[in-house]
Formats: structure tokens, sequence, C-alpha cells
């Protein structure tokens, strides 16, 4: 039987790896045809799905609660508590009607919280930006600061200018001299001692 909602499975293992790799214990769940990853750390339990469709999102939106909330009052654990999350990632556009009623989900407080993401790119850098919140702060922070502007900045470029045109604009702004103001070796220096220190 096919499910009624179409789960973005590459979004959705991207989002699995992201939690992994920060230290999150993530385990594959599927309910009423929905399928979503459940992931705990020592500070929280998320419930990550991701939909082709925006719309989606909304539908989902309960049956995601309901297992986060019986994970979140589950006697085994004994006396931990956690911040609980329900996370809704698509990499589509919402139409205006739509939104709003995903702007309604995100500001619901009851329970759980909400995390609403929409035109999510499937690369690991934008998952673990939509990500972000429930991410340890070293990661997120290290991530905010070591991220080459420029670089970034070419990669979304990319998209809409193609390779060879930003390849060209970025080789000739690197061959100017942009003055004082910019010191490649003080940034490069302050950039290594900074990953020295997180690294410690």
């Amino acid at each position: 039987m096919t499910p009624p909602f179409e789960t973005d499975i590459e979004l959705l293992k991207l989002a699995r790896q992201v939690l992994a790799d920060s230290g999150y214990r993530v385990q594959d769940s599927m309910c009423d045809d929905i399928y979503y990853v459940i992931a705990e750390d020592t500070d929280n339990v998320v419930a990550v799905t991701a939909m082709l469709e925006g719309g989606d999102l909304i539908a989902v939106e309960p049956v995601l609660g309901r297992a986060l909330i019986e994970r979140l009052s589950d006697t085994r654990v004994g006396a931990k508590r956690w911040d609980g999350y329900v996370i809704l990632l698509t990499s589509a556009t919402p139409t205006s009607e739509t939104s709003q009623g995903l702007f309604d989900l995100a500001y619901n407080l009851i329970n759980v919280r909400r995390l609403i993401r929409v035109r999510v790119k499937p690369t690991i850098a934008d998952v673990a930006r939509s990500l972000r919140p429930v991410l340890p702060l070293t990661v997120a922070v290290s991530e905010a600061v070591l991220t080459d502007p420029l670089a970034s900045l070419a990669e979304r470029l990319r998209e809409s200018l193609g390779t060879a045109a930003v390849s060209s604009a970025m080789t000739a702004f690197r061959a100017s001299d942009p003055g004082d103001e910019f010191d490649r070796e003080a940034i490069d220096s302050n950039r290594d001692e900074l990953e020295a220190e997180l690294d410690e």
C-alpha cells in the first residue's frame, strides 16, 4: 500500500545523518504510514520527518506530536527530562494558504515545540542550518564561525549563475586588492586559533 503522504526520503536521510553526527542516538520509525526519525541526546528528543509537499506537513504533524509525547512520557527513562521537538522539513515552497497553516503550527507551543523549515535544499549544510536549534552549541557555533563566507556565497550563486560565471567572478575578486581592511593572513590565523580552542 502506498503511503498517503510522500516522504522526501533524501531530505530525511540527510537529517538523520546530521543528527547522528551531532551525537544523537537515532532510530528510524513509522506510524500511520508516515516515515520519521526519532532522535535523543542528553538534552532533547526530536521527531523529524520530511515531506515532498509543504501542505502535507500540516497533516502529518499530529502523528509526530503523539509519537513524541509518548516517548517523553515513557516511564522507563526514569527521572530524565528532555525538551521535545517535532521537526517538519520540506524542500517545497508552500502556497499562501499553506504558509498561514504552517505559521500557526510553528507558534503552537502546546505539549511540544515545533520547528518547521521550508525550501530546505538537500545538502548537509542546509539541513544542518535547518536543525541548528537542536544541535549542540559547539557544532552550531563552529559551523557558523568557520564557514568561509566567500565559499558560501559562491555555492549559492552557482545554482542561478552557473559554475563558470561564478568561478570567473571569484577569481577576479580574489585577484583584486581589497585594501587594508581585508587581511587574509590574520583571518586564517584567527580561524586556526579558534579551531584549536574548539578541539580542546
